[in-house]
């Protein structure tokens, strides 16, 4: 679709989070003349070392510091479109948000965090991606009810966050006439 887009003369941009599995090493840039897959700080510089993913997952987290070193969070991605968007010249354009603030490890931001249960000292020593990865060691229930309800409070911080980016495409004049899906 970005292909076909470009070549009708439409500006093309890719903005992602999950480097993973919508990086350009999976070919979801193809078509995309602007395409930012990358997190651009030191965090994510040193976990793409073996000894910085070392650091990060097995020594960082043992003095509090439990996300995803250098994730993008949903206002950074916002932010890299918003300034390409702007760039345009009111060019028609087609764009590819992805988002990561909905998956493990959850930790909403403020004021979300603690919206569905109240905030306690974690005592967890490791980055936790919430997944289950085998049903014979599911965490304790209590966990996984932790888990559900940062997800909700993580849920609601993308909302907002969605919410920001319409309302500034609209102060721009351009959602009118922009589809979003």
């Amino acid at each position: 679709l970005a292909g076909v887009l470009a070549r009708a003369g439409y500006a093309t941009g890719g903005f992602v989070a999950n480097t993973f599995w919508t990086g350009r090493q999976t070919r979801l840039n193809r078509g995309f003349i602007h395409y930012e897959d990358f997190y651009s700080n030191l965090g994510d510089a040193l976990s793409r070392t073996v000894l910085g993913r070392d650091l990060a997952y097995q020594v960082l987290p043992r003095f509090g510091l439990i996300d995803i070193p250098g994730r993008k969070h949903a206002a950074d991605v916002n932010r890299e479109f918003l300034e390409w968007q702007a760039g345009l010249g009111g060019r028609p354009f087609f764009a590819f948000l992805n988002y990561m603030d909905v998956h493990g490890p959850y930790l909403p931001p403020a004021p979300f965090r603690g919206r569905f249960r109240p905030v306690e000292r974690d005592t967890t020593h490791s980055i936790e991606l919430g997944a289950v990865n085998d049903e014979t060691k599911l965490p304790p229930p209590e966990r996984l009810a932790l888990w559900v309800d940062r997800y909700d409070e993580s849920t609601l911080a993308l909302d907002h966050e969605i919410g920001a980016l319409l309302d500034q495409l609209r102060a721009r004049g351009v959602l009118d006439h922009t589809l979003v899906i």
